[in-house]
């Protein structure tokens, strides 16, 4: 068990873990002396650090070499295994924006990003060009350690899972942009907007928040008001997945008329939202809410609140299988057992305890309900997706419980190549998102997008980057422009009959988080 260690240790400028392991490579980019500063997970103030060098000859932070730095474009990452291990990741910024490396120093740069040591401790890290000093062509003085500030040692550390929504150090690595964050940002906005006063966001009374006239737009603008419960964890999951929380971020206020919304409406028995029939989904989603909202703030009742959550998707399982509606109703399906893996998982990720037997439960299920070709069914091999007999015919068929089985097989441990996967990968790519204009929405399926994108990024690669071309083409074109729906997306696809415009823009949100909501998980057995 890792022991937990005040955060003075690291606010020494000598910050003896970066220990020599190789030869620094192209640190003639972005020389200078910078200052540097600290920020721990639930303070807003920033604590001085040692200062980085960079020059011609190498990187230093505080008196020791970064033997181990190496910069990728406009990325400077070391890592330090022996100890704690620790690693860190700063991007460079130049005024202009402009990423390209320069000959002299400007006045203008700086840098920001994360220093982790694994398994727990994750700060914000940044720093900005000592203009008062030029870049530095001999070993530089050793600096005096900043003496420690006790008030500051932190009382919660987010977990490393949840770090890379904070830095977004991977947006640009695996290919999202600054049209998708846009669009990320824009949909937050409209989300908060719309957000009613309790905390919820009501599935078919949003728009008595609207402030600008009156949204408008294609598709079905209201939905189905039993299922406010699960949008609103939709809505908080995205708010979440671009780093916001209740201590920092621009939308704390949002954040946390959500939570207690959510909390009042938890049960005795530890149910959200749960009721006959669907509303389990409910359920599923905001417990993951929860556990990730726990993760990022650290919260005793958001922890109480999440672990009783837990303690009843437990309860709702069946016997070494998956879930369905009910309690133990002896059925099973692969949607409502994916949103509780997907629950599960943010308890792992939160450090919550969670019973391995739950997972390899759906683990069979999942097995079970797929196919020799690797294509899941929603209750058998062969049965296809779920659908709403409403639109039934309206939308065309896509493999959503394939994404659904790949995406939860991975998180829980399976081999990307397992044949049963490989085969379902074929099958995502030969029904990647497509949308070629505001009217042709029959294969426009958010469902099927958001967990699509979830088990492509997981396999990565080339299938990665081919997915992910074709869904910002089917995406960012079709966000909202203007008026009251500024920053939302119609709901012209399937399942908007039920999750109205608060859905799809929630989910597409999600969606286009992705690239730096989590981590691959690593490759199981």
């Amino acid at each position: 068990m890792t022991t937990r260690r005040p955060i003075r240790w690291l606010l020494l400028p000598s910050l003896l873990l970066f220990a020599s392991v190789g030869e620094a490579q192209d640190s003639g980019r972005w020389p200078g002396s910078y200052n540097t500063s600290f920020r721990t997970t639930n303070n807003t103030n920033w604590i001085p650090g040692a200062k980085l060098q960079i020059s011609a000859k190498g990187a230093r932070f505080g008196d020791k070499v970064l033997k181990a730095a190496k910069f990728d474009g406009d990325t400077l990452r070391w890592s330090e295994k022996s100890g704690n291990p620790v690693s860190c990741e700063i991007t460079f910024k130049a005024k202009d924006g402009n990423l390209l490396y320069w000959k002299k120093p400007q006045a203008k740069a700086s840098f920001t990003g994360w220093i982790q040591v694994k398994g727990e401790k994750v700060w914000a890290f940044r720093g900005k060009l000592d203009t008062k000093k030029t870049a530095v062509a001999t070993p530089p003085v050793v600096v005096k350690p900043v003496k420690p500030v006790k008030a500051l040692t932190p009382n919660f550390i987010m977990p490393a899972a949840f770090a890379g929504r904070v830095s977004k150090a991977s947006l640009k690595k695996e290919g999202g942009s600054k049209e998708s964050e846009a669009v990320v940002k824009r949909g937050l906005d409209w989300l908060a907007k719309h957000q009613s006063a309790d905390g919820r966001w009501d599935t078919d009374g949003w728009r008595d928040n609207c402030k600008k006239g009156r949204c408008d737009g294609p598709g079905v603008n209201n939905g189905d008001s039993r299922y406010d419960v699960g949008h609103t964890g939709l809505a908080l999951l995205a708010f979440l997945g671009a780093g916001n929380t209740t201590k920092s971020g621009k939308y704390k206020a949002t954040i946390k008329k959500a939570l207690t919304y959510l909390l009042r409406k938890q049960r005795a028995d530890g149910s959200i939202g749960f009721g006959e029939g669907e509303e389990i989904y409910n359920h599923a989603i905001a417990t993951t809410a929860f556990c990730e909202a726990y993760g990022m703030i650290g919260s005793k009742d958001l922890k109480k609140a999440a672990e009783k959550a837990i303690g009843f998707c437990l309860k709702a399982q069946n016997p070494a299988l998956g879930w369905q509606y009910g309690i133990k109703p002896g059925r099973n399906d692969t949607s409502i057992t994916g949103w509780m893996v997907g629950a599960l998982m943010a308890a792992k990720r939160a450090k919550l305890k969670v019973d391995a037997s739950a997972l390899a439960g759906a683990h069979n299920w999942f097995k079970r309900a797929t196919d020799a070709k690797g294509e899941a069914g929603y209750n058998r091999p062969g049965s296809g997706s779920s659908y709403i007999p409403a639109t039934d015919g309206k939308y065309e068929l896509v493999p959503c419980m394939t994404a659904v089985a790949i995406v939860s097989r991975i998180h829980i441990g399976e081999t990307r190549s397992n044949a049963q996967i490989l085969g379902g990968v074929k099958l995502l790519l030969a029904n990647s998102p497509e949308r070629s204009s505001k009217k042709k929405t029959r294969k426009t399926n958010f469902y099927y997008w958001y967990y699509g994108t979830n088990a492509m990024f997981q396999i990565g690669g080339k299938s990665w980057t081919a997915w992910n071309e074709k869904l910002q083409k089917a995406v960012l074109p079709y966000a909202r422009l203007g008026g009251c729906e500024d920053g939302s997306i119609d709901p012209v696809g399937e399942w908007c009959i039920s999750g109205g415009r608060v859905y799809s823009t929630a989910i597409t949100v999600l969606t286009l988080q992705t690239y730096y909501r989590g981590e691959r998980t690593a490759e199981g057995k």
